[in-house]
């Protein structure tokens, strides 16, 4: 038994509460909703007396102001970190409660550590003194960070402008998470029931089987992705798509789950806050600290990839309309229906390239992509997964493994928590930190890997759509950032200090590799009777990857528009302007037809509830960088293994080993030997 199980054990044994372990592995299984509040309270005023006794006696060094109030920092924040986690994968109405009522105190405290004259005093005398030439690159960015970044907390207000300051802070919070509770809750509150069995005839098996509540049914539609998203692509029941798509763009949006008025507190809020600072809006507060530095860059951007993404969206619009006449799915004089988009568009794509998703599925079973994801970084990076089953976890579906380096030492671990469960966990996938890599603390960095993906049901291993086994590449690559840092400064370490519109790039570059044959060749092999994907049907993948790239372009170039414009600065009368403001940008920017009740932004919980607000085009900037980088690797061929570990050498020891230490743009200059380029991406989505 390892250390920090046995560790965890012993606490245990003498009744100490969970929330307040030293350990890097927390004992999830005896965390209960009723122990946050004293924890929480416990490290919040013990850490605030260290700190303030640290700042006080402090000198102007690195040691004292960044060394010593670090490990102060980070366990107050430890048991806090636990508890977001669980909000997360595990929510119900007791945890819940006990987080709405913590949270306040914890922004409170944790904005006052921001806001300390006397410690920000001292870190402009550290800037400013002979000491400062004698630190690493690493650490004068900790530096520059943590001085950036109590200006941004409000350290230069006082008095009333102060007060509000944090009123705001504090509220924004609060209302952050409502809105993410009432997409959840909206989520969970949907439920058509379909008694019939010849209405689900032409469902895909895999669906069938998610959707059945008993051998006889009923077999029920959840708004859950991995439920909602097969169903309108694959029911021919025009009436049931259409009442499905209603309800699913309308969630966040209607009766108790309403999120109008949240939505508009909160950008209220945010441009409050920025003028209390001295931005005109909140896009100049958000954009300051990005790669791109300021909106302008950012529709420059948006407007290389606007065009030729129209060009190809037409046709593609056009393509589909004349295929859904043809078939018979609408009238000669008729228009497809938002409702339609999805079941049609599958429809042509099994036509154009002769296969349908259920083909793919069987050779895409959870365990055997999880062996290709593991073989892509051993064979880049130089590292090997080894799971372990004796560290407890917050549910049996979810694993823990250690990873190693070449010496076989371990220098990383991170848990995966694979399936959808409805009504506790929150849609989307998303990578989160357990545990920073801090060297004087020997901690190891671990990360939380969390999807919603198709589960495994009625002895059924999970089979995956080629859709999800991106999604698991995706965030497997932010996970890789933040496990195999090579920066001893935990403040830059990993992700940490990462601009927010580069950090998708480990990420989004990932993915290129689920279809490379010598990948496939371990990871796409069929789940009974062991046979590799036929290099046809594989062939076909690949040929359908860009298949309505043109239209995809644009519904990410509508979402960031929508983002930048929400967060201008303009005034809002109340929740309906700003859906009103959606439709608009809709009608600018898309050229299919949207939903008369759709109110997606409702549920937008990236810009109201994460940290994408005036930073969603991060997705589409990041991009540029992935598929730069990607380039690299093919200029030395994808099937030369020992040109990919040169490379892939570079790439780890650069994006994924420098992480924050160094700004982005210098990060990938480090790679790639020059600044990003547009066309690999034009290329790679085929619309150049």
């Amino acid at each position: 038994m390892n250390k920090a199980n046995k560790s965890i054990q012993n606490s245990l044994k003498s009744d100490e509460n969970p929330f307040l372990s030293e350990e890097s592995l927390p004992a999830f299984s005896a965390m209960k909703a009723e122990q946050i509040e004293g924890a929480v309270e416990e490290r919040l005023t013990s850490g605030m007396k260290d700190f303030r006794a640290q700042v006080d006696s402090a000198n102007p060094t690195y040691p004292d102001l960044v060394d010593a109030l670090g490990k102060i920092e980070r366990k107050m924040a430890r048991p806090w970190g636990w508890v977001s986690h669980l909000h997360g994968v595990r929510n119900n109405d007791e945890l819940r409660s006990v987080y709405e009522k913590v949270q306040p105190r914890i922004v409170e405290v944790f904005t006052e550590m921001s806001q300390d004259n006397v410690l920000y005093d001292k870190l402009c005398a550290l800037k400013g003194s002979p000491l400062w030439e004698n630190l690493s690159d690493a650490q004068r960015r900790v530096v520059d960070l943590s001085i950036d970044g109590s200006v941004r907390s409000g350290v230069s207000l006082s008095g009333a402008e102060q007060e509000r300051f944090n009123g705001i802070e504090t509220k924004l919070a609060e209302l952050g998470m409502k809105f993410s509770n009432n997409v959840l809750d909206a989520t969970k509150a949907y439920r058509l029931e379909i008694q019939d069995e010849s209405e689900i005839e032409a469902l895909p098996e895999t669906l069938k089987r998610q959707m059945a509540e008993g051998p006889e049914g009923p077999w029920v539609v959840t708004l859950d992705y991995p439920i909602v998203l097969p169903f309108l692509k694959h029911s021919p029941n025009r009436e049931l798509r259409s009442q499905v798509y209603e309800a699913f763009v309308q969630r966040g949006a209607l009766d108790d789950f309403a999120n109008q008025s949240i939505m508009h507190e909160i950008v209220a809020l945010r441009n409050e806050r920025s003028r209390l600072l001295g931005y005109a809006n909140y896009c100049a507060y958000s954009l300051e600290v990005k790669m791109a530095g300021k909106v302008e860059s950012v529709h420059a951007l948006l407007g290389q990839l606007e065009e030729p993404a129209r060009v190809a969206a037409t046709r593609e619009w056009a393509d589909l309309q004349s295929f859904a006449r043809e078939k018979g799915y609408i009238d000669a004089n008729s228009e497809l229906e938002a409702s339609d988009i999805a079941f049609v568009s599958e429809r042509l794509r099994e036509a154009t390239f002769d296969y349908r998703d259920e083909d793919t599925r069987p050779y895409f079973s959870f365990d055997r992509v999880l062996d290709g994801l593991f073989l892509v970084a051993s064979t880049l990076f130089e590292v090997s997964f080894e799971r372990d089953s004796s560290v407890e976890t917050w549910d049996d579906n979810v694993r823990f493994y250690w990873v190693k380096d070449h010496r076989d030492q371990r220098v990383a671990a991170f848990y995966l928590d694979p399936f959808v469960r409805s009504g506790e966990k929150r849609g989307g996938a998303w990578m989160d930190v357990c545990e920073t890599r801090v060297d004087s603390e020997s901690r190891l960095p671990i990360a939380y890997l969390v999807c919603n993906q198709t589960p495994p049901a009625d002895g059924v291993p999970s089979l995956m759509s080629f859709g999800e086994v991106e999604t698991l590449f995706h965030e497997f690559g932010h996970g890789l950032q933040h496990m195999l840092t090579q920066v001893r400064e935990p403040d830059v370490s990993g992700i940490s200090g990462v601009e927010w519109d580069a950090v998708e790039l480990p990420s989004q570059f990932m993915e290129n590799w689920c279809l490379e044959p010598w990948v496939c060749e371990v990871m796409a092999t069929h789940y009974e009777s062991g046979e590799v994907i036929p290099e046809a049907l594989l062939k076909k993948i690949r040929d359908a990857k860009n298949f309505q790239s043109g239209l995809a372009t644009l519904r990410q170039l509508f979402f960031a528009k929508l983002d930048l414009a929400i967060h201008d600065g303009r005034e809002f009368e109340n929740g309906d302007a700003m859906l009103a403001l959606q439709s608009e940008i809709a009608a600018e920017v898309l050229v299919t037809p949207r939903h008369p009740n759709d109110s997606f932004l409702c549920a937008f919980s990236h810009i109201f509830a994460g940290g994408y607000a005036a930073g969603y085009y991060s997705y589409k900037w990041a991009e540029v960088l992935s598929a730069d980088a990607f380039a690299a690797f093919e200029e030395k061929g994808l099937n030369d293994i020992d040109g990919l570990k040169e490379v892939g050498r570079k790439f780890r020891d650069t994006v994924l080993g420098l992480g924050g230490s160094r700004p982005a743009a210098e990060v990938f200059q480090a790679f790639r030997g020059r600044g990003p380029r547009v066309d690999a991406l034009v290329r790679h989505n085929g619309l150049g």
